[in-house]
């Protein structure tokens, strides 16, 4: 327990350095801080999974330098983050409006459900400690054959995809986090793959309820959480430890935290902030292969707002603030899939003639718009779904007016429905039994876009309040 504390102290080390250096805003500011600490341990996460991946390369079958390598970097990391002083070039942001107070029994309501759903997780850890199939078949198998194959681990998880097991062209930043944990500790225990599920799980509730709270007071942000934690299947796919929550945490990141650098303030600390919000995008593509996609997604989207509102002069530094952030997990990514991982089974199962038939199969389309629509307006709780209430609320109260930002408001809250566009483009594609395939991932790609869809809602829509939040220089 001693060796599993100082790998969560050395995680949270990591993104303690990472997020406080770049969210460099004023901690004066409603709901940053619980934003900034939801971020943190997830971050953590990905930047101890990434240097672990370099550690596997160079160190591989050698547990002390394994170690030491870690130390290292966490120790030049803090000395630059002390000497620089990072954390004091905040931006002198200017509260200007002061929210009406948040209901007392929507604050108990909230807190309640949050509670309601740390049961529910124990409780799903508990009786599956080994997650459900994808996690113990994927994610935490691939972890293992890293942690035990010492020298050989890339030949390994090659060699594993070429008779068709496990799907190991998935990225690795869980078998990596999980298997350099498992490196620290000497064996391969259940609680890492655990504390990686809490801090994803609970992260996205703290992103969510701290960004809202940022941005349109806590009266919305209690409502977000509601909402979110009222598709059970979030908790339960946390529980479960599925990497569709992870990904769902590092696309909610993204998002809320180029929105937040769009809200006044200094250029430096905006495009700070815009690294953040890219190299969160980045750990999306380094967590599943759907990532990649949302991935080149968002930045396309990024790029053209910029272009559009701005010019290509002005956003040319934007730009390139985008590029520095993406540059680490993208380029961890680009060196596994070309050195390691075997070819993608769905990409790997095209031919021109057959691709095209299914392109031009009209039944394919049905098939695929009649899923969607079923898991979309079935997406829990209830018979009837969660989606359509909220239609029908957002129809009834009409939307809300946000004063700082609101450039980026149409182009964000396209961004999930792009996505999805994409998904059904890959089961057009698709080699396997179709139904199969939506059956059994199409409330996955759900669940990855959920906190997403639940923070623009709420950023969007109208719940009685008198104001609206603004923001601006008070230089």
């Amino acid at each position: 327990m001693i060796l599993f504390s100082l790998v969560v102290i050395l995680s949270i080390l990591y993104g303690y350095i990472v997020v406080s250096s770049l969210l460099a805003v004023s901690s004066g500011i409603p709901g940053l801080k619980v934003m900034r600490w939801g971020l943190i341990p997830g971050t953590g996460v990905g930047v101890f999974s990434l240097l672990s991946f370099v550690a596997f390369h160079l160190f591989s079958g050698n547990r002390f330098l394994f170690i030491l390598f870690h130390c290292l970097v966490a120790a030049v990391g803090l000395i630059a983050f002390k000497a620089f002083n990072l954390r004091k070039q905040t931006a002198n942001q200017q509260y200007d409006f002061t929210p009406e107070s948040c209901p007392k029994l929507l604050s108990v309501l909230a807190g309640g459900v949050v509670i309601t759903a740390l049961a529910a997780f124990v409780l799903s850890v508990l009786t599956k400690p080994n997650g459900e199939w994808d996690t113990f078949a994927i994610w935490n198998l691939h972890a293992r054959f890293i942690f035990l194959s010492g020298a050989n681990w890339r030949e390994e998880i090659h060699n594993l995809g070429l008779i068709g097991v496990t799907h190991t062209d998935y990225p690795l930043l869980l078998p990596a986090f999980i298997a350099g944990s498992w490196v620290w500790m000497g064996r391969d225990a259940l609680i890492v793959p655990a504390y990686t599920a809490f801090c994803f799980t609970f992260g996205s509730i703290a992103v969510l309820w701290g960004a809202l709270s940022m941005m349109r007071g806590e009266k919305a942000a209690n409502v977000a959480i509601i909402i979110l934690l009222g598709a059970r299947l979030f908790v339960l796919f946390g529980g479960w430890e599925q990497a569709d929550v992870p990904l769902g945490y590092f696309l909610l990141s993204s998002l809320s935290l180029w929105f937040i650098s769009s809200t006044g303030g200094e250029d430096g600390v905006n495009r700070r902030i815009l690294i953040l919000a890219a190299l969160e995008l980045g750990f999306t593509a380094w967590t599943k292969n759907e990532g990649i996609m949302d991935a080149l997604i968002v930045s396309l989207v990024f790029a053209f707002t910029l272009l559009r509102t701005e010019g290509v002069k002005v956003s040319r530094v934007d730009i390139m603030s985008w590029i520095y952030g993406l540059t680490a997990p993208i380029g961890a990514l680009v060196w596994f899939k070309l050195t390691i991982a075997p070819p993608n089974d769905i990409m790997a199962g095209q031919g021109w003639h057959s691709t095209i038939a299914r392109i031009t199969d009209i039944a394919r389309y049905k098939i695929i718009m009649v899923a969607f629509a079923k898991d979309i307006i079935g997406f829990s709780p209830g018979p009837r779904g969660i989606v359509p209430i909220m239609a029908i609320y957002r129809w009834i109260a009409g939307g809300s007016k946000i004063t700082q930002g609101s450039a980026l408001l149409a182009p964000i809250a396209l961004i999930p429905l792009v996505i999805l566009m994409g998904d059904f483009a890959v089961y057009l594609i698709t080699p396997k039994d179709l139904p199969w395939q939506l059956t059994s991932s199409f409330k996955r790609l759900l669940i990855q876009i959920w906190p997403s869809v639940v923070y623009i809602y709420c950023l969007t829509t109208n719940f009685l309040e008198k104001g609206s939040r603004q923001y601006a220089s008070a230089g």
